[in-house]
């Protein structure tokens, strides 16, 4: 069973660690064209300030982070 909590700045690392592994293509499927390779914290900052963007972070049974959307 999967679930999600409120994504916050703490996730950022996380997230950008293992969206970095991967390439441009990679990127353009997470976010489509609201980002631009590589991805950093001031862009997942900005997004997180827009009041009208929900960011989860997904979390397994034993609490670890599966995923983010």
């Amino acid at each position: 069973m999967i679930r999600l909590e409120r994504f916050t700045e703490s996730n950022i690392s996380d997230l950008l660690s293992e969206l970095n592994r991967h390439d441009i293509r990679f990127l353009y499927q997470f976010g489509g064209i609201n980002y631009q390779f590589p991805l950093d914290y001031l862009q997942i900052k900005q997004t997180m300030d827009n009041k009208s963007n929900l960011l989860f972070n997904v979390l397994d049974d034993e609490d670890k982070s599966v995923g983010h959307c």
